[in-house]
């Protein structure tokens, strides 16, 4: 009696195929060649990741150019926030400075509070 014998993930992988090509008028041999499924999935997972690579660039390039204008408007406004902030402390230490030359424009004309 003929067992049936489970085959193992590494038995199925590295089992060889015969890949025969034919002509289909005369069934000639037109190529054949010699393979396993291990070759067969990472051939198959290079194109995978080179096809999810380049749909990630695409992407990245269609979405930059609408929403380039989006970007560029955003940046000017955090840009025009910082020179915002910037200018009240510049303001605040102008008008300290200015408290500080009046008073000693004061002490040295002799001025009483």
């Amino acid at each position: 009696m003929h067992k049936n014998k489970k085959q193992t993930i590494y038995e199925w992988i590295t089992r060889n195929i015969l890949i025969n090509i034919r002509e289909e008028d005369t069934l000639a041999l037109k190529y054949s060649f010699k393979t396993n499924y291990a070759k067969i999935l990472a051939i198959l997972s290079v194109f995978f990741i080179a096809f999810m690579v380049v749909n990630y660039l695409i992407f990245n390039t269609i979405s930059g150019f609408y929403n380039g204008a989006d970007r560029a408007e955003k940046k000017y406004k955090h840009t025009i926030i910082d020179l915002a902030k910037k200018l009240d402390s510049l303001k605040h230490e102008v008008a300290q400075k200015d408290s500080f030359i009046v008073n000693i424009q004061k002490i040295i004309s002799g001025e009483k509070r």
